[in-house]
């Protein structure tokens, strides 16, 4: 029962995150389109919620660093990440940790409601949370 419940969650969360994103396709002209970009970080939900990553999370991780081919794309994929994870309970300090733990080479902000994603940088995408561009 207890599993039935937690799949029924993380599907509405997943639902809920999808609608939510659908109006930054406009916001985000350039990039990967955030209804993507939700669908592959849906799955990292519980991990930055605390939980272990699974391998479906770091397949969407995988999924967002090809589609990271340049600044406007990390630009717009935190853009989608900070619109969808706004209603969401979750700790945007992990948001960092996902591509250590799935092995894939991309810098991802602790992307919270304060983030500035325009001076998020090739170089320095760590910073961005803080206000630094590098």
């Amino acid at each position: 029962m207890t599993r039935l419940v937690w799949r029924m969650s993380t599907l509405a969360i997943t639902l809920l995150l999808a609608t939510v994103a659908r109006p930054a396709m406009s916001i985000t002209p350039t990039g990967p389109p955030c209804a993507v970009v939700v669908e592959d970080l849906s799955p990292c939900l519980s991990f930055i919620q605390g939980k272990s990553a699974t391998p479906a999370c770091c397949e969407g991780v995988k999924g967002l660093a090809a589609m990271a081919r340049g600044k406007a794309d990390l630009v717009a994929i935190c853009n989608c990440g900070k619109l969808a994870l706004g209603t969401i309970t979750y700790d945007p300090n992990r948001i960092p940790l996902l591509p250590k733990q799935c092995g894939v080479n991309i810098n991802l902000p602790p992307i919270d409601k304060n983030t500035d994603c325009n001076k998020i940088g090739l170089k320095g995408l760590l910073n961005a949370a803080n206000g630094r561009m590098h």
